[in-house]
């Protein structure tokens, strides 16, 4: 006796509206012709517009002019095999405003069968903060670099096992080595060379 999986519930409209516009993060349904059937208030603040002016319009008017075709075409490629995943897994994704402005972005994709058909929810989040906080941290880690290779003094970052993950130029050569010979490699000093 085989088992079927059981038939996955409709989600009725006035459900998934409450669901949805509950949510912190933006969330916009796509049918599979590519028209905004839902914007929650989130989405409609990330993207500029306001009192369900997106519902109706094509989605892709949320990403750059540049990126549209493309969308356009992932989009296709998307329905023809919907699962929940991340979108453009690897790659740095961007939205556009209604004043032309973008913002990075994340996208969760999760595909919804309806009565009306497939629908395509994006769970979107905007990276914004993250993104800068990157920027400012490499920043920083940079003027640290800086720092550490004009100095003098021998410079040696090492992990829990005791295995060189940054050596200074300075401490390299008091070794008669290079950085990149010593990074990766255990920390064996004999009490005579210091």
């Amino acid at each position: 006796m085989s088992k079927t999986r059981p038939k996955q519930p409709e989600l009725d409209e006035p459900a998934y509206r409450i669901i949805f516009e509950s949510a912190l993060e933006g969330i916009i349904a796509v049918n599979k012709q590519g028209q905004i059937v839902f914007a929650n208030s989130q989405a409609e603040k990330m993207f500029g517009y306001a009192g369900g002016a997106l519902a109706g319009k094509p989605h892709d008017i949320l990403v750059p002019a540049g990126s549209r075709k493309t969308h356009h075409d992932q989009l296709a490629h998307y329905v023809s095999k919907p699962v929940p995943r991340l979108m453009g897994s690897g790659l740095e994704l961007v939205g556009e405003r209604k004043d032309g402005s973008d913002f990075p972005v994340d996208i969760n994709l999760i595909p919804l069968r309806t009565k009306n058909g497939l629908i395509v929810i994006s769970v979107i989040r905007d990276i914004t903060e993250q993104k800068q906080t990157e920027k400012l941290l490499k920043e920083e880690s940079e003027r640290y670099r800086t720092v550490a290779e004009s100095s003098r003094d021998l410079i040696f970052i090492l992990n829990p096992k005791e295995i060189t993950e940054y050596v200074n130029a300075c401490a390299a050569g008091y070794f008669g080595s290079s950085p990149d010979k010593l990074v990766g490699k255990p920390l064996k000093v004999s009490a005579g060379h210091l």
